[in-house]
């Protein structure tokens, strides 16, 4: 699995820990709070993991992160061949 560069916060690390406040804030699945929440409850998203009993700091690991972007990445790929496609006939 590829490390993919985002920005100010370098590649994702598929081990490494990424809080929720750094994943939108940096929109590592491509979301602002509003619609992660809204993916989430739909459960297009898992849920992230807590790190403590009290529940307040949460996150997703770097392979959970690096695999939803995978197939968002995909997912664009194929609709930009089909538009292709369409536009060829």
């Amino acid at each position: 699995m590829s490390k993919l560069f985002t920005g100010l916060i370098g590649p994702l690390h598929p081990n490494s820990f990424y809080r929720r406040s750094v994943v939108v804030r940096h929109r590592l699945l491509g979301y602002g709070s509003s619609q992660l929440a809204e993916k989430i409850k739909a459960g297009e998203i898992k849920p992230p993991i807590a790190l403590s009993e009290s529940g307040k700091a949460v996150g997703w690991y770097g392979k959970y992160l690096l695999e939803k972007q995978a197939e968002r990445e995909a997912a664009a790929e194929r609709k930009a061949a089909q538009r292709s496609v369409a536009e060829d006939a």
